[in-house]
């Protein structure tokens, strides 16, 4: 597969300059810069997509993304072991070489393809297509070993910290955002759907998201607030605790 991809890199690369006019090469910092725009694009125009599903998704790109190149510098650290269920992931060979910046190419490239795998055909070619001109500019900085050991790398990682998010119980989530079977406690304080709103349906939006797994482990308990246990029909207790609020702020 990755000699494949150097291939038609050789052939992309040798077509661009010959038919096609040079375009600006990217600084190193700019191949990340590409890539986030590259994520919010497929994040915007991905179907049956919700900002409940994009958030989870935009956690692990960005964690691949910063997996694909840590081992390069010394300064900073593996976040596996200290990520729930995120024990280990793939290490660079000892002695080998590497150029990071192929590896954090391909390792967006390959999280980006799988986590949205529902995205259009148009946009896994837009996401193909980043992935062979960055490939196409950095790859001539390097002896080819050093390049196919580093798109490897980018990619494994980003295969491994993939396999990691099935577990986190929103795998794939867009394929249940509304909960049809979910009833409603009707007593007054209780969520009802409105009449009108944002989205098509009367159900809330992953109501059961709450399950889902948490990056961190030593993050404290979530806040649950409870509903006010003495709100009944008829009850003043809000409009008074409102009441002596307003007064104090006004004092």
């Amino acid at each position: 597969m990755i000699t494949r991809l150097l291939l038609i890199t050789a052939i992309v690369a040798g077509l661009l300059s010959g038919c096609a006019p040079k375009t600006k090469p990217l600084a190193e910092p700019d191949v990340a810069m590409a890539w986030a725009d590259m994520t919010l694009f497929i994040t915007r125009n991905t179907p049956a997509n919700t900002p409940t599903y994009s958030s989870r998704c935009l956690g692990y790109i960005g964690l691949t993304m910063y997996e694909s190149v840590v081992a390069g510098d010394s300064a900073h650290q593996s976040m596996a072991g200290q990520l729930n269920g995120l024990d280990s992931l793939p290490k660079p060979e000892p002695a080998g070489r590497y150029q990071w910046v192929l590896a954090l190419n391909a390792g967006q490239a390959q999280i980006l393809r799988t986590i949205y795998n529902q995205t259009s055909d148009a946009n896994k070619q837009k996401i193909d297509s980043l992935e062979v001109l960055i490939l196409t500019q950095f790859a001539s900085q390097a002896d080819s070993a050093t390049v196919a050991r580093s798109v490897r790398y980018g990619r494994v990682v980003a295969s491994r910290i993939f396999d990691w998010s099935k577990t986190d119980g929103g795998h794939r989530a867009y394929l249940k955002n509304f909960d049809k079977t979910l009833r409603f406690t009707n007593r007054p304080g209780c969520w009802n759907p409105p009449l009108y709103a944002q989205s098509f349906s009367h159900f809330p939006l992953h109501p059961h998201w709450g399950q889902t797994g948490r990056f961190s482990g030593k993050m404290p308990p979530l806040f649950r607030p409870g509903l006010w246990p003495s709100i009944r029909p008829g009850h003043r207790l809000i409009i008074s605790s409102l009441s002596k609020f307003m007064t104090r702020k006004r004092d």
